[in-house]
């Protein structure tokens, strides 16, 4: 379950330091020798170094302000830490060329939002997206103080260990822990502060791993496993004609099986060799996770292991099944869907005004870098090297084609609930409806046309929203 994942807390925290912290070391350490590399990570000093070598000129007049939950104050710390937790993942998107990028390297938020029926420019949108994050966290908090949970003396002594571990590095950046701190998490961070945040990460993953337990069922646990072969054609944009040529391929495929299921996947995975079929898999159909005629006929009434039928779904086309019986998903995939589950509500109960939670500080818009879209480079005036290949590449696997899987930030697919929280909320902040994708480690080379041109237009949609 959640609580054998790594923790929010250590994955977050460790995403920042480590990857800024390289960037903060690069001239001693960007095309060095692995022994000078070696060398300068043991006599590292960050004292000369500000905030905005870190983060660059734009993030910080977002900082520093005071918000409220259920009229108790929040501390500023820890507001700053969402908000640059969510800087950091939204410049990884800048990075891979799908958010506009700064000559220091970061998400430009002073640049026109790509929907200004959403957001005027991307500082407004990394206010919305850090505001939902942080009150999305407050809210599992006081979920979790509510039902009297408290964090476990090894879960304590857990933060005392990563506080010590942050105190070495201090010293060995030579500079004291509340120094090292706020040159990453803003001026207002000390270990008071950041011992306070992790606990809130701590509680907020603790809760939903109690959620999970509670709310998984055996009908979740144990789901129909669904051979089959698609003929794609969709209902809309398919001529007559091509509806006519794939129902009669999809009957031959019935008929060649002869009601075997391995047949069908021997000639279902030959059509594809063969260019007539889109795809051949195997499924475990989860409610609400596939089309609907695709669901119905999984758990259709009296199914019985070895049914093979021809069936269709106007969004793809004509699909051979066959009922391969039920089969146990795998824990990460049940966590994720409770955890949606678990955010769909959260998200309702902010929509629905149940909190009262605000800042009544003005947020000044953000200062264009002088320079524009020019080469990326970090602070220390090295240039950093970036991909062109979209974080949704090696986005992939087993019936992507009927998936709907979250979309998620920077490519990043773990359990740890604040994650996914800023993920779906970054989904559902201006829309009524899930955009959803499957990942696995696949490669991009072994995916079928269908499944790229799907991932195209996921990622199309991502961008739009």
């Amino acid at each position: 379950m959640v609580k054998k994942k790594i923790l929010t807390a250590l994955l977050v925290a460790g995403m920042a330091f480590s990857t800024f912290g390289g960037i903060v070391n690069a001239d001693t350490t960007v095309g060095d020798s692995a022994e000078t590399s070696e060398s300068s990570q043991e006599t590292r000093d960050l004292s000369a170094y500000s905030f905005e070598n870190v983060y660059g000129s734009q993030v910080y007049p977002f900082l520093e302000h005071q918000y409220t939950f259920q009229g108790r104050a929040i501390p500023v710390a820890e507001s700053n830490f969402y908000f640059i937790n969510a800087f950091f993942e939204l410049t990884q998107y800048a990075y891979y060329g799908m958010y506009p990028q700064t000559s220091e390297g970061f998400i430009d938020l002073a640049a026109e939002y790509n929907d200004p029926t959403k957001y005027a420019t991307y500082g407004d949108f990394l206010i919305s997206y850090a505001e939902r994050t942080l009150e999305s966290s407050l809210i599992i908090c006081e979920r979790a103080r509510n039902e009297n949970l408290f964090l476990s003396d090894e879960t304590l002594a857990s933060i005392d260990e990563m506080i010590g571990n942050l105190s070495a590095e201090a010293q060995q950046a030579n500079m004291t822990l509340d120094q090292y701190l706020q040159l990453y998490y803003g001026p207002s961070c000390s270990e008071a502060a950041y011992r306070d945040i992790l606990k809130n990460y701590y509680l907020s993953d603790l809760y939903t791993s109690k959620y999970c337990d509670d709310h998984i069922t055996d009908e979740m646990r144990y789901v129909p496993n669904i051979r089959y072969a698609l003929f794609y054609a969709p209902q809309e944009g398919t001529e007559s004609a091509d509806l006519q040529a794939a129902e009669a391929l999809a009957n031959d495929l019935v008929n060649a099986a002869n009601g075997d299921l391995d047949a069908l996947k021997t000639l279902g995975d030959q059509s594809v060799t063969d260019g007539f079929c889109r795809e051949s898999n195997d499924i475990a159909v989860s409610r609400g996770q596939t089309v609907s005629a695709f669901e119905a006929w999984a758990y259709g009434e009296g199914r019985q292991e070895g049914d093979i039928e021809v069936i269709y779904a106007p969004e793809y086309g004509y699909f051979v099944v066959g009922y391969l019986g039920t089969t146990e998903q795998d824990t990460q995939t049940l966590d994720t869907q409770i955890v949606a589950q678990l955010t769909d509500e959260i998200s309702e109960e902010i929509e629905s005004g149940m909190y009262q939670f605000g800042t009544e500080q003005e947020f000044a818009p953000a200062v264009p870098v002088a320079g524009g879209d020019s080469a990326v480079t970090d602070p220390t005036g090295s240039t950093i090297e970036t991909s062109t290949v979209s974080p949704e590449s090696g986005k992939s696997g087993v019936a992507t084609i009927l998936i709907i899987i979250f979309a998620v930030i920077g490519g990043v697919a773990i359990i740890a609930i604040i994650i996914i929280l800023t993920a779906y909320i970054v989904k559902k902040i201006n829309a009524g409806k899930s955009d959803k994708s499957d990942k696995s480690d696949r490669k991009d080379s072994s995916k079928s046309d269908y499944e790229k041109e799907r991932e195209q237009e996921e990622k199309e949609e991502s961008d739009e929203e």
